[in-house]
């Protein structure tokens, strides 16, 4: 809610909460609303609603108790929507009129960063309380309305057919394995009863797995402890959320889709995310201790580390906030008085030290000042390649936050750098200039060094370290990019954009490139380091990936992560880069 609002909020007493009521009135009139205090230990029969802020600057208003104020569109969206399903579903939703409900951008006095502290780790309590969550999606596409609403029917009735005995799930996946599930008998004449084209069908589906909600860092706590209580809301249209999860595992229940695979991956994507978190949860009961909590939390930033929120701080409370509050240290209790990059640094002390592993330090950029080169920029995705490596001897922090003492190997020192493009990718002529500085860069210093053909050189050392682990036979990777390669080098016509050619973009344009002085070859996995000669190249215990350093005096910076060719190729450097009986060099990071 617009924090400069008229409108006055009642300080909260004790375990109170806000709930309002959505006053009954026809369409097109303004949403009104009255707002009272309930105690939450009275178990107060509410639904909470789960939502994806939107532009605030956009804001449209409610009246609250007969006062105005300013809301984001999509919340106001939201409510208006709200206020018709109750109207129109009261044999499933009970009607509007005595319905109370809990949305924290009207129920939390936002401009009260006390208050705001005090609430939000009461949030956990709040969803699971909630006799339903609703979670808001947004309005639908135009042209995607009637496919989702045929969607969202489709699950229903296959589900209470199944619940009620009616039909078995064989009776939806009968027919060939090679069949995807929109040609199958049911599914078919359902489809056409609609007139809905399957390719619309599924393409709905998919960007509706696209939409905001499903990357809130809050939806990990609301959508975890609102169990089967969930209905997801798109548009006018609603279905509960473990049934079109059962959708999706029909629609994949073939061992071979033909025309739907990579549609019913990206849209199974953001579902089965949620669905591990779900199940990671259940593993809370076991959790006695803060060392297994930091491990909890290690499993699950590796399973959902592509959230995002509006306030940075969220990125953390929002994942701490499924955590029993007893374990968890005073400092890291929510408090929005408290910069961002403080609070990174505040979990990731807690982090490091219970759990020994440095995984979190692989983050794809790293834009945070004030704090140790070492605290991660949780803002920004890690590299998606966390081991099971235990190494809780080797890290230590310093009693003042400021150093970070680990244990590794000296791999090298960097010699070469190939600058990052420095210009954004506005076409095939920035790729093409990218790609032919490259070549005849360090491709050219390397064929010196090593006697190699430049082409030796991209296809068995550059080509091979950038599709390393990437969706394909390693084969027709390698193929594919040093065709893109090859003809960005020696032609200058358009051609046909493939993943291979956005992939080639990237590795050209956006990373700083080096060789280090064993002619090993490697890229800096942060886009926006900037390498120097003498950086020294290392093995750090816990850490997968090679990590590049730059001496300051007596300690080290920790510029970023690294990707290694050669004999270092598919290697795991969590180890420390020796083996266990070898004693490992002691590095100070500040």
């Amino acid at each position: 809610m617009d924090s400069n609002s008229g409108f006055t909020y009642k300080l909260l007493q004790g375990d109170e909460i806000r709930l309002i009521r959505i006053i009954e009135d026809g369409p097109g009139k303004p949403i009104r609303c009255t707002i009272n205090h309930v105690s939450l230990g009275a178990k107060p029969w509410f639904v909470a609603v789960s939502y994806v802020w939107g532009d605030p600057t956009a804001n449209l208003p409610i009246y609250i108790d007969g006062t105005p104020v300013g809301v984001t569109k999509n919340l106001e969206s939201c409510m208006r929507h709200i206020q018709q399903l109750f109207r129109n579903e009261t044999s499933v939703f009970g009607g509007l009129e005595g319905t109370e409900f809990w949305i924290d951008a009207v129920c939390i006095n936002q401009g009260d960063n006390i208050e705001k502290s005090a609430q939000v780790p009461r949030m956990g309590a709040i969803y699971s309380s909630a006799k339903l969550v609703l979670g808001w999606l947004g309005e639908n596409p135009p042209s995607e309305d009637s496919a989702i609403e045929y969607a969202f029917r489709t699950a229903k009735q296959i589900c209470r057919a199944i619940m009620a005995g009616i039909a078995s799930q064989q009776d939806f996946i009968n027919g060939s394995e090679e069949t995807p599930l929109s040609h199958r008998p049911h599914f078919q004449t359902l489809r056409e009863s609609n007139g809905i084209d399957a390719n619309l069908q599924t393409m709905a589906l998919v960007h509706l797995f696209e939409r905001q909600w499903f990357s809130r860092v809050w939806i990990i706590q609301e959508a975890v402890l609102a169990d089967d209580r969930l209905v997801l809301m798109a548009g006018a249209y609603w279905v509960p959320c473990n049934f079109l999860e059962y959708f999706l595992d029909l629609w994949g229940s073939s061992a071979r889709l033909t025309d739907s695979s990579d549609f019913y991956a990206n849209m199974k994507r953001s579902s089965s995310q949620l669905m591990s978190v779900r199940t990671q949860f259940q593993e809370l009961d076991s959790v006695t201790d803060v060392t297994r909590l930091a491990n909890y939390l290690q499993r699950l930033l590796m399973k959902a580390f592509g959230y995002k929120s509006t306030l940075p701080q969220d990125l953390i409370y929002g994942r701490l906030g499924l955590c029993p509050s007893g374990l968890l240290p005073t400092s890291l209790s929510p408090n929005y008085d408290i910069p961002y990059p403080e609070v990174f640094h505040k979990f990731a002390m807690l982090f490091l030290k219970e759990t020994g592993t440095l995984e979190i330090l692989m983050t794809g950029k790293h834009e945070l000042v004030d704090v140790p080169s070492w605290v991660p920029d949780f803002r920004y995705p890690l590299e998606n390649t966390f081991t099971d490596v235990q190494t809780s001897s080797a890290v230590r922090v310093s009693p003042d936050g400021k150093l970070l003492v680990v244990e590794g190997t000296k791999l090298g020192e960097i010699k070469y750098i190939s600058k990052k493009h420095n210009h954004p990718i506005t076409g095939q002529k920035t790729v093409r200039d990218a790609v032919r500085t490259f070549h005849n860069g360090i491709v050219q210093y390397m064929s010196e060094k090593l006697r190699q053909s430049p082409e030796v050189i991209v296809r068995e050392v550059w080509i091979r370290l950038w599709v390393q682990g990437r969706q394909g036979t390693e084969q027709q990777r390698l193929d594919s990019m040093y065709r893109f390669y090859d003809h960005f080098l020696h032609q200058n016509d358009v051609i046909a954009v493939e993943y291979s050619t956005a992939l080639l973009g990237q590795f050209v344009t956006l990373f700083d490139a080096f060789v280090m002085d064993d002619e090993t070859a490697g890229y800096c996995i942060r886009s926006d380091s900037t390498l120097e000669v003498g950086d020294i190249i290392c093995s750090l215990k816990g850490l997968p990936m090679a990590a590049i350093l730059r001496a300051r005096l007596s300690n080290f910076i920790y510029v970023g992560p690294c990707s290694l060719a050669g004999k270092y190729l598919e290697q795991n450097h969590a180890n420390g880069g020796r083996e266990e009986s070898d004693l490992l060099d002691v590095w100070n990071l500040i």
